[in-house]
């Protein structure tokens, strides 16, 4: 928690939260792992273990357009200047809105 007032993040209206990449660049992966589940908590999504080191390790080696998916229908997207934690769209999702 001691870290988080560092990381620069953002509630999205739709209860996803957009993290600036640039306030994770440095932290390793186990710091990440400590970070990951306290931002994830932020959009009420909890992560377990193997999300949290998935989560780390594409922090550190994703590219942008890169997304990774977590259990509990949850995805991380990775655009040029931030990370976007939300609920996964499904096709049918994206139809309809």
């Amino acid at each position: 928690d001691d870290l988080l007032p560092n990381i620069e993040a953002a509630e999205e209206g739709d209860g996803g939260l957009r993290i600036s990449r640039s306030s994770l660049a440095g932290y390793d992966s186990e710091c990440l792992r400590v970070l990951w589940p306290a931002l994830a908590a932020r959009a009420r999504v909890v992560m377990d273990r193997r999300g949290t080191h998935r989560a780390a390790e594409f922090t550190i080696r994703g590219a942008t357009g890169g997304a990774i998916q977590l259990s509990g229908g949850v995805e991380i997207v990775m655009g040029r200047d931030d990370m976007l934690l939300r609920r996964w769209r499904s096709a049918q999702n994206e139809a309809r809105a």
